[in-house]
């Protein structure tokens, strides 16, 4: 494996970095990249380039501090190896990573509508098939796919994977669905798998799961702050070892515990219920929040546009997320 790693000096330049080729494993790699700055080669012959080791924000006070002597080699190698294992430090390889400002859409029902200036679309895992979203890429945009990670939903094709031991309670508002276990991570891990699998095989760029906060709802299980945590980290952790970035999903309250392992934020309606500032984080961390209001729930165009965070991508839609209104803040008004 080769690290082709740039990163800047003291006066924010980049400099030419030397090569050090080892055979060694990636924990090792990493700390030789960051303790040397240097590229690193091994038998593979897999290329990671700058962009590909990816790290929070508040990790370069750490480079900094072994750098100016204040952490040992041996620390610092412990901390690399901590936070590899956890999936903060990650080998990326090549993954897509959204910025704050990045322009989206949302549409899960009906014939995909590519209006104009538009760099990312989120869509129906199963309804799209990989002619959908190799059009998209021929029009130069992403593609992320939108599944229910933390739901049963009954018109699925693979709604007869899920054992009735980890169906739960109704979904309040949503005929047809209930909340799943997802304490049982080696029972619906799988069935979760092989749906992200699916994204992959079908070209996806990205994974939108739904309903990750079932630790806050009416799920007829005792799920935990914990139990979500564990399951939203195996989520981020499947995704990326597919090659595929994650955002998260509403969530807000472990916002501060999961900014490190997604890819950026998905919100419904943060500006409603005046939380928007919890998503910040993300904005901070260089990672878009892609956040959405309804009209049909009482959001008018310029009161919301004039509220909005700086950074966020902020778009109202009916919540049918059909293609016959879509209003950005970006930009004027579009319809089909």
């Amino acid at each position: 494996m080769e690290f082709n790693f740039r990163r800047k000096n003291s006066h924010d330049t980049l400099k030419a970095l030397p090569r050090c080729r080892t055979k060694i494993i990636p924990i090792a790699s990493v700390f030789l990249v960051l303790v040397l700055g240097c590229q690193v080669s091994t038998a593979s012959s897999t290329k990671i380039s700058a962009d590909d080791l990816s790290y929070p924000k508040w990790f370069e006070k750490i480079i900094s501090w072994h750098e100016h002597g204040l952490i040992s080699d041996d620390d610092f190698s412990n901390a690399v190896s901590y936070l590899m294992e956890r999936g903060i430090i990650q080998h990326t390889s090549g993954m897509w990573h959204p910025r704050p400002g990045t322009k989206w859409n949302v549409q899960l029902n009906g014939r995909i509508n590519q209006s104009p200036g538009i760099e990312v679309y989120n869509i129906d895992l199963f309804d799209n098939d990989k002619s959908v979203v190799d059009s998209l890429h021929a029009s130069g945009n992403k593609a992320v796919c939108y599944f229910s990670a933390g739901s049963w939903e009954d018109w699925r094709v693979d709604a007869g994977s899920f054992p009735a031991s980890v169906v739960g309670n109704d979904y309040s508002g949503w005929p047809g669905e209930k909340w799943l276990d997802i304490r049982q991570i080696d029972t619906v891990g799988p069935i979760m798998q092989k749906r992200l699998d699916l994204c992959k095989q079908k070209g996806f760029d990205g994974v939108d799961a739904d309903n990750v906060d079932s630790y806050l709802q009416d799920t007829g299980f005792s799920i935990t702050y914990q139990d979500q945590l564990n399951y939203n980290m195996w989520l981020a952790d499947e995704a990326h070892r597919r090659g595929l970035a994650i955002g998260l999903k509403n969530d807000l309250a472990q916002v501060n515990d999961l900014v490190d392992h997604f890819d950026w934020a998905s919100n419904e309606q943060c500006l409603s219920y005046h939380e928007c500032d919890m998503l910040l984080a993300f904005v901070m961390n260089d990672k878009a929040v892609f956040h959405v209001e309804y009209v049909d729930m009482g959001a008018e165009f310029n009161a919301v546009c004039a509220n909005t965070p700086h950074g966020f991508s902020t778009i109202l839609k009916t919540r049918a997320l059909n293609s016959t209104l879509f209003e950005s803040c970006d930009d004027a008004m579009l319809k089909q």
